[in-house]
């Protein structure tokens, strides 16, 4: 929220810090303009509130020495300094700078109390009404203070949740997007070694190259200034290819019902890039010259597709591609099923053609 990161960057103290200038030069008719030592004072105090918003320590020294020179010089104790003051300490509580909180804390009340009982000392229990007014003022500074620092730490929160979900969507498309192409070059390069490069060997290999580059370049472009158009892909498009290759790496398949169904673009999106994976891992995980099998089936409600094959030996661990079959299938509402038994991987996929998914 753009409030909770105005509160965190210092926002309310700057604001808070402004309030109590312009009222120190607006009490009593603007008498306060007539001492230029005093004003010197008040902006000082000002400054610093800026100041340790940028460097905290210099910002705390700073207001020290003006809480001082205040009570040094305010004789009669006319300005809001004192308050001003106050902003230091809040932004250093933001800031989670705890001891030189105290500091400065320590000093500016002991400050202000000072300057209060002796503008006052002739008259009775000042003391008392002086720290009575200064505790009352202050710990609601401090409440304050508490306040940014939880809006500070719940904003960085959210900083890190979308900086981690920036670092997982690009791990995802450079392993969906440009590994998997990276590894089916090598598959094609081993393949026309083995059997003889053909015109037709060498243009697949080249067209790998190539949606792998431009791959490349829309997750370098999400990370350096947000997320673009990713490398379109559909639903049938994933067929065709993933089809192709498996054909090549003599797997038998399967494949029936709603091949090339019309659907709203993000779900096709979505099930082509799901479907791309989940055929990338037949190839990679499933038994040589294995069999595999395809079921589509477009409802009024739904795009409902499984995939199955006979895997190899082995544990089955999740990975990227597992994350990313998941994800792509939650970013238009619906939801996959993935399961194995002993002999074979399933691979149940669902996604609403209505709702958030349309």
């Amino acid at each position: 929220m753009i409030w909770i990161r105005a509160l965190a960057n210092g926002a309310l103290e700057l604001i808070l810090a402004a309030f109590f200038l312009t009222a120190t030069f607006i009490a009593n008719d603007g008498a306060r303009i007539d001492e230029p030592h005093l004003v010197v004072i008040d902006v000082l105090a000002a400054a610093a509130v800026a100041l340790t918003g940028w460097r905290p320590q210099w910002g705390a020294a700073m207001g020290i020495a003006v809480a001082l020179a205040g009570l040094a010089f305010d004789a009669d104790q006319f300005g809001l300094w004192p308050m001003t003051l106050m902003c230091v300490v809040v932004s250093l509580m933001r800031l989670g700078r705890w001891p030189l909180a105290a500091v400065s804390f320590s000093v500016i009340f002991a400050s202000s109390v000072a300057a209060t009982y002796r503008a006052s000392i002739t008259e009775e229990d000042v003391l008392w009404q002086a720290l009575f007014t200064w505790g009352t003022l202050d710990a609601f500074m401090l409440i304050v203070g508490l306040g940014l620092y939880a809006a500070s730490r719940h904003a960085a929160d959210l900083a890190e949740q979308e900086s981690k979900a920036v670092r997982l969507q690009a791990a995802i498309d450079l392993h969906d997007l440009v590994a998997k192409d990276l590894t089916i070059i090598a598959m094609e390069a081993e393949r026309a070694k083995l059997d003889g490069a053909t015109a037709e060997s060498l243009s697949a290999i080249a067209d790998r190259a190539r949606a792998a580059g431009v791959a490349l370049r829309s997750t370098v472009g999400y990370l350096s200034s947000g997320r673009p158009d990713a490398p379109a892909v559909t639903f049938a498009g994933a067929l065709r290819s993933g089809t192709a290759r498996l054909e090549r790496a003599n797997f038998h398949g399967r494949v029936e019902g709603d091949l090339s169904p019309t659907l709203p673009a993000s779900i096709d999106a979505a099930a082509g890039r799901i479907l791309t994976e989940a055929l990338f891992n037949v190839s990679q995980h499933g038994r040589r010259k294995g069999r595999w099998h395809l079921s589509a089936e477009k409802t009024d409600e739904s795009f409902d597709f499984i995939i199955t094959n006979e895997r190899t030996d082995g544990p089955i661990v999740a990975g990227l591609g597992t994350v990313s079959i998941s994800q792509s299938a939650r970013a238009v509402g619906g939801h996959v099923d993935q399961s194995h038994t002993i002999c074979d991987w399933t691979c149940s996929v669902s996604l609403p053609l209505t709702g958030d998914g349309s």
